[in-house]
Formats: C-alpha cells, sequence, structure tokens
C-alpha cells in the first residue's frame, strides 16, 4: 500500500520464489492489516488480510513467519496480539492464548519453540508447538487424540515456575511431555495414560482416579478428562518403592534407561499409542 512501512520480509524456508511481507500505516491514520503474498519472486503479490477472514480490519500488522517444518503455517504479529493460519494465510484465528494485549514487534521458531517479542511486556515464548503441525481437519473431527511426542533427553533437572506474581520467567516442565485432545469430555470419566518400554512391559501409568492404592500412591499426578487440550509430562522414572502405609509413596523410582518408548492414551473404548525415544 502507498506510504506503508515494510516492518518484516519472511522468504519461505520451503519454497523459491515465495515470501511474505507485513506492512503497516497506522501512523497515517490507516489502522488496515497488510499481510501479502508472492510466489514468483514479487512480480505480483496476494493480500493475505481482507479484515474479513479473521484478522480484524483495525488491526494494523507488524511481523508475519512461516514455520519451518510445516508450509502454509502462518503465524502473524499485530498491534493488539497474535494469530495464526493453518492453511497458508486464507484464514486466520486468534492465537492470544495468555498474552498481554500489546504489539507482537517479531517472531521466531528455534528448535519447535515460538519466541515473540513485544512492546514493552517482555519475551514470550511456546515451548513445543510440534501439537501444531500435526493438526489437521482429520485429527479435529477425532473425538480423542494423542498427539506424537517429540524424543526427549534423560536429564537430572526441574523445571520452576514464578513465584512472585508472574514476573520471573517460567520454564517448561521436566520429562517426556505428552500432548492430548478431546472433543468432548472423556466419555465414562476415566482416561488412562501408560508409559511402555519397547518390549511392551509395562514403565508408569496415570489415570484420571485419584484414589491412593499401591499402583497410584498420594502424589501421584493426574489426568484431566474434560474437554480441550491437555499437556502431561512423564519424569522419565518408574514408580517408587511403596511405604509402609498403604497408598503412600515410599520416595521416587529409578530414571529410564535410553531406548524406545510407547505411550498409550485410554479413554472408554478408544485407545491410541504413539512411540518415542529417550536419549542421553
Amino acid at each position: 500500500p502507498p506510504g506503508g512501512r515494510v516492518q518484516t520480509i519472511e522468504p519461505s524456508p520451503h519454497k523459491p520464489g515465495k515470501a511474505y511481507v507485513a506492512v503497516y500505516r497506522y501512523m497515517l491514520d490507516d489502522w488496515q492489516p497488510y499481510i501479502y503474498k508472492t510466489e514468483d519472486y514479487g512480480l505480483s503479490w496476494i493480500r493475505l488480510t481482507t479484515g474479513t477472514n479473521g484478522i480484524p480490519a483495525d488491526y494494523p500488522t507488524r511481523a508475519i513467519r512461516e514455520d519451518p517444518d510445516r508450509e502454509g503455517l502462518l503465524y502473524a504479529g499485530t498491534e493488539f496480539g497474535m494469530y495464526i493460519s493453518f492453511d497458508d494465510g486464507a484464514h486466520w484465528q486468534t492465537f492470544q492464548l495468555d498474552l498481554p494485549a500489546t504489539p507482537i514487534t517479531d517472531i521466531k521458531v528455534h528448535r519447535k519453540d515460538l519466541v515473540l517479542s513485544t512492546m514493552g511486556r517482555s519475551f514470550w515464548i511456546m515451548d513445543d508447538i510440534s501439537p501444531l503441525h500435526q493438526i489437521t481437519e482429520q485429527q479435529s473431527r477425532a473425538d480423542a487424540y494423542l498427539f506424537q511426542p517429540t524424543d526427549v533427553y534423560r536429564m537430572r533437572w526441574s523445571g520452576a515456575r514464578s513465584v512472585d506474581d508472574g514476573a520471573a520467567p517460567e520454564y517448561p516442565p521436566f520429562g517426556a511431555i505428552f500432548y492430548y485432545y478431546f472433543a468432548d469430555d472423556a466419555p465414562d470419566g476415566n482416561v488412562m495414560l501408560e508409559i511402555l518400554d519397547e518390549t511392551g512391559n509395562l514403565v508408569r501409568s496415570y489415570s484420571t482416579d485419584s484414589t491412593a492404592t499401591d499402583t497410584h500412591p498420594r502424589g501421584t499426578p493426574v489426568l484431566a478428562n474434560n474437554a480441550g487440550m491437555h499437556r502431561f509430562a512423564w519424569d522419565l522414572r518408574y514408580p517408587g518403592p511403596i511405604a509402609v502405609e498403604e497408598g503412600a509413596n515410599g520416595g521416587r523410582g529409578p530414571m529410564a534407561v535410553p531406548g524406545m518408548y510407547r505411550v498409550r492414551l485410554t479413554a472408554g473404548s478408544q485407545s491410541e499409542t504413539r512411540t518415542f525415544e529417550l536419549k542421553i
């Protein structure tokens, strides 16, 4: 657009001749979003933000990036927050989550983490965006879905959370991270997540039942079974020894050895299994 400020130029990591630009003109009292795409080295451009396809007509655009692992997965930073497109900009949806309402000044995907800079509201990181690479129409129609986990390294460290009103950094949980999704609340309310070694032997199991037993002592994390997306972390350990008191935990068990593992999600009559590697 005439007089527009080109804030971001994003060459596609997937296709030669393809690129995106984010432009804004709000300093000229034009608050429309301007994101364009070319597939012929700039000979022609297609506007991806009409004001009616997801990003509001009065949200100026500052940043645009294409995911390096999935072609057509776009992240857009506007004057008032984040947006995402799964179809190369044909449609957009809000991706604000817990971000503050502030300008998104730049976007970077680094080792499957989404990194943002903002105007005066710090840096933000979404850890492990691999589930975004797996979202399809078929997956979105499923009643239950277990996403393919990423491989994990065996390390001795623990995650930390902010304890001072949210100003301190918040780090990802330790261990193997599993994501699962329910379209509705689990049919019978009960969900089971099991980790098995490469020979099929059970390593650890978790469920939605909070009742303390020898196999699920007090303090064992409980799975969520309500509708929506969920994240669960396995601490890479076997169950600890059983304490004298029934249902109590006698301590942490040994760490799992490197190798191939399977994770199995069971909800009612539905069951899905994925494979991942524990590295060292």
